[in-house]
């Protein structure tokens, strides 16, 4: 049997961003100091009892993958485990001086992600019956869609605190 991996389990998330690693999982393990690749593969498989991959390697998984130029694969897992506890991680924008054109380009992107959340439910209730993959996307869209507001919400807390001009 096949296993479907989902943006959505941490563990799955996890694996499929490893796999994104510029020369995959045969190129990452190396700069985790591993002694081999199917050592990571086991650490990372679902499935797998006999390793399992701690907080730091976690992170230093994702810390590579941000070095790689792979930022929406090192955000996958953290907004899986994020997503299993109940909670939605914000990538933070760098704290810069947000001009009111910005605001409404972020205001624009955030109705945009609302209404892709509409979307998707609207297209899977087409037929009364939501299925796993398009119970997936819903929930992936929510949590961009939610991203999107807090992020909107600290830019504008960052505009309320900016100088008058």
């Amino acid at each position: 049997m096949t296993h479907r991996y989902s943006d959505i389990n941490q563990h799955d998330a996890l694996y499929k961003a490893a796999r994104k690693y510029p020369g995959g999982i045969e190129s990452l393990y190396k700069r985790l100091d591993l002694p081999s690749a199917a050592r990571l593969y086991n650490k990372l498989r679902p499935g797998v009892e006999s390793d399992y991959t701690g907080f730091e390697e976690v992170s230093l998984i994702i810390e590579n993958l941000q070095e790689a130029g792979k930022d929406e694969a090192a955000g996958l897992p953290i907004q899986a485990f994020c997503w299993r506890h109940g909670y939605a991680a914000v990538k933070l924008p760098p704290a810069e001086h947000v001009s009111n054109g910005e605001l409404l380009q972020m205001i624009c992107k955030v109705m945009a992600e609302e209404g892709e959340v509409a979307a998707a439910i609207s297209t899977a209730l087409s037929d009364n019956w939501i299925s796993p993959p398009e119970q997936e996307k819903i929930e992936l869209a929510i949590r961009r869609a939610v991203q999107g507001l807090l992020e909107l919400e600290k830019r504008v807390h960052e505009r309320r605190r900016a100088p008058r001009a």
